[in-house]
């Protein structure tokens, strides 16, 4: 399922790199670690900054979503 979400990632932000990687200790689920690249037009940082949010809200993490994008 990780592997799975890592690709939801890179396909709804162009030239995203995703990456499941294993749970630290006492951390039940796997973390999910992704670098979106800015964006063409203005601000390129807040619509990627943007972009993470959107993804994180519309649930497409699931279980591996942080409560808030950063």
């Amino acid at each position: 399922m990780p592997r799975l979400v890592a690709v939801l990632i890179t396909g709804e932000h162009p030239g995203a790199i995703a990456e499941p990687l294993a749970s630290p200790e006492g951390t039940p689920t796997p973390r999910i670690y992704a670098v979106l690249p800015a964006r063409d037009g203005a601000d390129p940082p807040a619509r990627s900054v943007a972009s993470a949010r959107s993804i994180v809200s519309r649930g497409t993490l699931g279980a591996f979503s942080p409560t808030t994008a950063t």
